[in-house]
């Protein structure tokens, strides 16, 4: 993880909001479980885009990041957009969410493309861990790259599917190990999807969408 951390923190002080201010396409999907008495968690949040999307929704939202970097960007955002709901940024190890927050917290947890920087052993222990963070009826929402992505294959393969390339840890899951990992939770939603981003310049992911609900 250590390097994971360096490469971040080189990542966001080059570029201030690298992905810009405007929610992600996981977060602009799931509208309908924000709101007045809801609680949110954006974990691998960078710089603070879809917390900020969720607390404007009028949901209490935390953000949590193990870049100290890009929660200092997500902090100095909130700060300028003057918002006055309850939304929170910190520093945290998503490896190990049971040490931040305690079990039935959140009414939806959410992430884009952060899964992807895990190993095995860690993957599984975070979605358990996610999904018991889950108050009854809770939703988890994540984006994270499928086998078609780019740079599949590229580098070393260290465990099925995970590839390392000058030092930093790429997975690439299938809908079957999708389904295994949120074995636990109803499946409402899941789909190969294409988000556009503009940075660093015009491109798409090959991803999977998934939206699930805790029983």
């Amino acid at each position: 993880m250590s390097s994971n951390i360096e490469y971040w923190t080189k990542k966001y002080s080059k570029d201030n909001y690298a992905w810009g201010q405007e929610p992600s396409d996981v977060a602009a999907r799931v509208d309908e479980y924000l709101g007045s008495g809801r609680s949110a968690l954006d974990i691998g949040c960078g710089c603070g885009r879809d917390a900020l999307y969720f607390a404007r929704k009028g949901s209490a939202a935390v953000g949590i990041d193990f870049c100290e970097e890009g929660i200092r960007q997500a902090r100095e955002l909130k700060e300028k957009d003057g918002i006055q709901g309850s939304l929170e940024y910190q520093v945290a190890d998503f490896r190990h969410l049971s040490d931040y927050f305690p079990k039935a917290s959140f009414d939806l947890i959410c992430s884009y493309n952060s899964f992807h920087l895990l190993r095995e052993v860690d993957r599984k222990a975070a979605f358990q861990q996610m999904i018991d963070l889950l108050k009854p009826g809770g939703v988890l929402a994540f984006e994270v790259f499928s086998t078609k992505e780019g740079g599949y294959g590229d580098g070393e393969e260290i465990e099925r599917g995970t590839f390392v390339k000058k030092t930093q840890i790429v997975h690439f899951y299938d809908d079957v190990e999708i389904r295994e990992l949120t074995s636990p939770l109803e499946v409402i939603q899941l789909e190969h999807v294409t988000p556009f981003e503009d940075y660093p310049n015009d491109h798409r992911h090959q991803e999977w969408l998934y939206i699930g609900r805790k029983k």
